[in-house]
């Protein structure tokens, strides 16, 4: 009788599905009592004995009692042909939307909504919620149903829904709450160990490093989770804005080429100079996805191998590629098929090898699609990995390319030098470069330029990977009295002989502005790029926390910089120190007892007495509501823990 009445239902439904929206197919899917799915609307029923372990659209969906829509089958973590598409079809999406029984709290079916590859239709929120809507109505309307399940069908099914989003909800709420937790003490644990650092032993240096590379793990982990709960929840925030992508990405390379020099990695940056001056999109999950790639290209590289970072920019279709390029591991064709899966990685070899959670790609993959782009892999094994990350910039036509060049600097010739110790790529990138400014310029190697120096006619000299040791590269510097040179060195800090203060020394990784201040501002002394933080005017400093050891470890770092340093451990005895204190900066943390950040913030505002403090939040909770909300106080600058002392360094010195 069920068999019947439910094969009745999904005809009758069916119609009225299609007069809501347009689709290429439309199965219902039976859930029976023996832990069964029964497909109506193949050429044949199709039946699925349910396995607890699989991942599946339709189980999730009959697990939560939810809708749920799939834009694109290939960006989705739980797709399985299995029970998503028992037809076979060529499917490109799909929405799936349950029907829920009041005696058992759980779908007794859920139709399966299509559309094709060759489709141009697709779906949108308010379709499906309509459906949704129809499906509900229909519950407590069908008679034939109600002559099964009894009068009472139907009068909890929208309650059983919205109990169901609440506990999603609620469970949500409760993981951002434990992973505020976590970073909150992570924050001091992180910090004194890098205080500890400074006046270490090297073994106890050793040590310490290890402990903070254990930390930086965790720190990683609980993200990643993080991100994967908010992108499966669909509470993933985009916040696209402009900025200049020329100095966004610039730190991102700096850091991770650093990185590279540790396991003797060359890192090679080109950045294409015609890419818009100013783009929109939310640079802080591209920088996520790029950091992902780069973490990965060059965790899987090893010693004495390349990893590349490329940012094309195609002017036709206004869109940003972002490649990264390895020599590493590579992967076989079967194990790029669940890369982009959560939680795992190509092999277990791999996993035990190297480490990580299986997240990354995954998020990356997502955050791709939310962005509007798409994420590509081609790999082969032992021959390295290609990941292709192309996004729409959204530029505002007329914006200016990132480097502009005049008439007047297209006058100066540049010759490179080819030395000994250049890479074929490091010299691949410097002719792009002057080539897509259109600068005209030669590539010598290094006998070649010796043997013709006394007709040498160029105005600037490139010497990339020269052995600087080498009597020839002094006499290169001889010749060159007249004329400008820039030197190219792979190490930062690296004693390059001969040379005078005056000779522009380039440590990579080197962008297209790098290149074109040094060829044409010729009028700084010494290397590039010192990340020393020179000693501040002494201020006085507000720290609220409720965690001690927080305070302290804040307290010391302040101290070690000439300020004095109060604390507090809740924000109304943040209040009565402001009263007692004049305070230059105050850092108030959002979640404590008492009275919480946002109250704090918010009541030093309407102040008068405190107009001129710095107020500067901070949170472990990294989602934008909180960072807005916190704004919206009147926070100057919101920081997420863990905070290293860096950064706090550069807060109280400004």
């Amino acid at each position: 009788m069920e068999d019947y009445i439910s094969s009745i239902y999904a005809k009758n439904l069916e119609k009225r599905i299609n007069e809501i929206g347009s689709f290429d197919k439309i199965l219902f899917a039976r859930y029976t009592q023996d832990n069964k799915l029964e497909y109506i609307g193949c050429k044949e029923i199709k039946e699925f004995v349910i396995n607890d372990d699989d991942n599946s659209i339709v189980l999730t969906s009959i697990e939560t009692a939810l809708p749920i829509i799939q834009l694109d089958i290939g960006l989705s973590f739980i797709y399985n042909p299995k029970y998503d598409n028992p037809c076979k079809l060529d499917i490109k999406s799909m929405a799936v939307i349950p029907t829920i029984t009041p005696n058992t709290k759980r779908p007794f079916g859920v139709f399966i909504l299509y559309h094709i590859k060759e489709s141009k239709l697709n779906f949108s929120k308010e379709e499906v919620n309509k459906i949704d809507e129809l499906i509900s109505s229909e519950n407590l309307d069908d008679s034939n149903l109600k002559n099964v399940l009894g009068d009472e069908y139907g009068k909890d099914t929208q309650k059983s829904k919205n109990n169901c989003k609440d506990e999603l909800e609620r469970a949500n709420r409760f993981f951002a709450s434990v992973v505020h937790d976590i970073r909150t003490p992570m924050n001091a644990i992180m910090g004194f160990l890098e205080l500890l650092e400074q006046d270490a032993t090297p073994q106890q240096k050793d040590y310490i490093k290890a402990a903070y590379s254990s930390s930086e793990m965790i720190v990683a982990l609980v993200n990643d989770v993080l991100d994967f709960s908010k992108i499966s929840m669909g509470k993933m925030d985009i916040a696209p804005y402009y900025f200049a992508p020329l100095l966004e990405f610039k730190d991102s390379a700096l850091l991770f080429y650093h990185l590279a020099l540790k396991k003797r990695i060359k890192l090679i940056v080109y950045f294409d100079p015609s890419t818009p001056k100013f783009i929109k999109t939310d640079p802080h999950r591209l920088r996520q996805i790029i950091n992902n790639l780069l973490s990965n290209a060059i965790k899987f590289t090893p010693e004495e191998g390349i990893v590349t970072l490329e940012f094309l920019y195609d002017k036709l279709k206004d869109a940003l590629s972002v490649v990264v390029t390895d020599t590493g591991i590579g992967m076989s064709e079967e194990e790029q098929k669940s890369i982009f899966q959560p939680y795992k990685q190509a092999t277990k070899t791999t996993a035990q090898n190297y480490g990580g959670t299986g997240l990354g790609l995954t998020i990356s993959k997502q955050l791709s699609a939310l962005l509007g782009g798409e994420l590509k892999l081609s790999s082969k094994p032992n021959e390295g990995s290609k990941f292709t990350l192309t996004i729409p910039c959204n530029s505002v036509p007329g914006t200016p390319p990132s480097i502009e060049v005049t008439p007047e600097m297209l006058q100066k010739s540049v010759t490179i030098i080819k030395g000994k110790r250049s890479t074929p790529r490091w010299i691949e990138f410097i002719d792009k470069y002057l080539s897509k400014l259109k600068i005209p310029h030669y590539i010598l190697n290094t006998d070649e330029i010796l043997s013709s120096l006394n007709e040498a006619q160029s105005d600037v000299y490139i010497a990339v990977g020269v052995d600087y040791i080498h009597s020839d590269f002094k006499q290169i510097v001889e010749y060159l009295e007249d004329s400008s040179l820039v030197v190219i060195s792979y190490t930062p800090l690296e004693d390059i002989p001969y040379i005078s203060p005056d000779t522009a020394v380039l440590n990579p990784p080197i962008f297209p502005n790098d290149l074109i201040n040094a060829i044409y501002n010729l009028n700084f002394s010494g290397n590039f790029g010192s990340n020393k933080i020179e000693e501040c005017e002494s201020k006085t400093v507000l720290v609220v926390d409720d965690n001690p050891i927080n305070l302290k470890f804040m307290q010391e770092i302040a101290k070690r910089l000439g300020h004095t340093c109060l604390t507090a451990l809740n924000g109304k005895e943040a209040i009565a120190m402001l009263n007692m204190y004049d305070i230059d900066i105050a850092l108030i943390d959002k979640n404590m007892p008492v009275k919480n950040g946002i109250e704090t913030i918010k009541e030093i505002r309407q102040r008068d007495e405190f107009k001129g403090i710095k107020l500067y939040g901070l949170t472990g909770d990294s989602d934008k509501e909180t960072i807005d909300e916190m704004v919206k106080a009147g926070a100057n600058a919101i920081f997420t823990k863990p905070i290293n002392s860096k950064k706090i360094k550069e807060i109280l010195c400004k």
